[in-house]
């Protein structure tokens, strides 16, 4: 109840001002009993002295919103309590619910952007949450992950161009295998080239699934600047064969790729 008189204010009022003892500002400052300004949808500006307060938090903390650069928003457990990853042996409604009810979650978790690498069933998610009618995280996908190594640049880039066209805000690659088989590379260094080059070209990030060294540093090679990795591995493509380096679909920061990139060609 609590929720849906909150988001008829915001809907209705010209401006919501919304004061906490702590008010983390995104920018590496942490203020005291300011105020959240917000004028219809949107967050317009902190105020560290509000002359006027519509909502009172108290003693509570407000923050920015939480971003996940890796979900699967429709994976869920069934009604039988069984994993599913696809809606297998349910009907499209049932699974577009399912896929809800985890950005439901994930929302009143505290995360307000997600990027999910990548079904279809994405889409239709992100159809709703852009509507603003139901309570969703807004959702980035990469609608259908590209798999096959056998094409040729030719083909992956035309693969990228569909993806595109489909309605992709970012381009999920396959460049291994699972850690499981080993984590070897399954794109060569030209392939990984024509896959980030076109979709850099198209204005979209590439979000690489990197299960060793390897494939890592085919992905770094190929387009430094938007590639995210997701790969835990004991890294000769990085600084020491004997440190055990991470990612957790973490975005390469700009002013760390080219170092790594220029690491990655002396090897």
């Amino acid at each position: 109840m609590r929720f849906i008189l909150f988001i008829s204010l915001l809907l209705n009022a010209k401006e919501i001002v919304i004061r906490a003892a702590r008010v983390i500002d995104g920018r590496g400052h942490e203020l005291r009993q300011a105020a959240v300004v917000v004028e219809g949808t949107k967050i317009v500006r902190v105020d560290r002295h509000p002359s006027r307060v519509d909502i009172d938090l108290g003693n509570r903390t407000l923050m920015p919103g939480g971003i996940d650069t890796h979900v699967h928003i429709g994976w869920h457990f069934d009604k039988n309590g069984r994993s599913n990853d696809d809606g297998s042996g349910e009907t499209p409604e049932e699974y577009a619910l399912f896929a809800a009810e985890n950005g439901y979650a994930t929302l009143m978790g505290g995360v307000t952007t997600v990027q999910s690498l990548g079904a279809a069933i994405d889409k239709t998610i992100r159809g709703f949450a852009d509507r603003n009618a139901l309570p969703l995280p807004r959702v980035l996908t990469a609608v259908d992950p590209i798999t096959d190594s056998k094409l040729t640049a030719d083909q992956l880039r035309a693969a990228v161009q569909k993806v595109a066209a489909d309605g992709a805000d970012v381009v999920k690659i396959f460049a291994s295998q699972s850690i499981r088989n080993g984590g070897g590379p399954t794109m060569s260094q030209e392939q990984m080239d024509a896959l980030c080059g076109e979709a850099k070209r198209l204005g979209l990030r590439t979000a690489v699934h990197a299960h060793g060294p390897e494939s890592v540093k085919r992905a770094v090679l190929a387009e430094t600047e938007r590639t995210s990795i997701r790969t835990s591995i004991w890294s000769s493509a990085t600084t020491s064969r004997t440190k055990r380096t991470s990612w957790a679909s973490a975005i390469t920061p700009r002013r760390d790729s080219r170092r790594w990139r220029r690491r990655c060609r002396k090897r």
